[in-house]
């Protein structure tokens, strides 16, 4: 097992990989409005997010185990639905390209409340 300290390293690099390839795959719909579809750099993005969505939930688990949390709390439920919706949101990016600008903008704002919600544990 981990130390916690690289366990919330681990998680970290996890969640910019998961940002940043929610969003290069957003961005990359939109300046194309959907097409070529198989170019490298659009699989590149997607597999980033998926890895990085992978990463935030072993290294989240890791953490909690580490603090001995009960995984029944109200917070864990709030961040494990964000990382249901950010891992949802890579197919609405390709899907519908028109709206990369509200996706990029909703990637952010739900980054923003994963991690108030795990500062502040409401």
């Amino acid at each position: 097992m981990l130390s916690f300290e690289a366990y919330k390293v681990l998680h970290i690099v996890g969640a910019l990989m998961a940002v940043s390839g929610l969003i290069a795959v957003s961005m990359f719909s939109w300046v194309n409005s959907g097409a070529n579809a198989a170019h490298p750099a659009r699989k590149l993005a997607a597999a980033t997010h998926g890895f990085g969505l992978l990463i935030i939930l072993i290294a989240g688990f890791g953490m909690l185990a580490r603090l001995q949390i009960p995984t029944n709390q109200p917070w864990i439920a709030g961040k494990l639905g964000i990382w249901l919706v950010l891992g949802g949101m890579v197919a609405l990016a390709r899907r519908m390209p028109k709206r990369a600008p509200l996706i990029w903008l909703a990637t952010f704002i739900l980054a923003g409340l994963a991690a108030a919600l795990a500062i502040y544990k409401p």
